[in-house]
């Protein structure tokens, strides 16, 4: 009887502690560690610059002309009634709108000649110190006796400040083969790409 009580009791410290050890895990298992939490916000606002170029054939009154046929150039009473191997002459100055953000790079994007006349006419660009063009006129020659539809695309200048203009001599020559009585007109097409921001 002894042992068999002896045996009931060890069985029966076992199984308490066993379900005091079951306790002790299950109550581990619910407990959890309390944290906080926070956000920051933030946002920016943008707006579009803007970039445009203008143009004068006085140098002094600037204007937008992005269609055709566009600023009609003065040319010299030479343009009126051209023979073979005459030049006719006039100004024009491009500079940045007023309300431009942006430098540029323009570039002679393109030429048309229409009429009979334009067939034998070639032209010649000089970029000047100051407005004004005549035959006495020097410069950095930008397009050299070019045919009337020809045209390169290359940048032909810059601009990089607003109200700071680019000065060209257009010179517009007469070939051996101009007919007379013939009429024919060149446009020329000026193309901006914007580049750095101005300060």
């Amino acid at each position: 009887m002894t042992t068999t009580h002896t045996e009931a009791r060890d069985r029966r410290k076992k199984l308490l502690a066993l379900g005091a050890g079951g306790l002790v895990l299950g109550i581990g298992a619910v407990v959890t560690l309390a944290a906080w939490t926070d956000t920051e916000h933030s946002n920016g606002d943008f707006s579009a610059g803007r970039f445009g170029l203008v143009s004068s054939n006085d140098g002094t009154t600037f204007t937008d002309n992005p269609t055709s046929p566009g600023l009609e150039l003065d040319f010299d009473a030479t343009n009126a009634h051209l023979s073979p191997g005459a030049t006719a002459y006039a100004a024009y100055a491009v500079q940045l709108s007023e309300d431009s953000d942006y430098a540029a790079d323009v570039a002679l994007s393109g030429s048309t000649g229409t009429g009979e006349a334009a067939e034998d006419l070639t032209y010649t660009i000089l970029k000047t110190e100051s407005f004004g063009c005549t035959a006495a006129t020097t410069g950095t020659a930008l397009v050299t006796d070019q045919p009337a539809t020809a045209t390169s695309g290359a940048t032909m200048f810059s601009l990089d400040a607003v109200s700071t203009p680019a000065f060209l001599c257009v010179q517009v020559t007469a070939g051996e083969g101009l007919t007379q009585g013939s009429t024919g007109t060149i446009e020329w097409d000026l193309t901006g790409t914007s580049t750095d921001q101005l300060s």
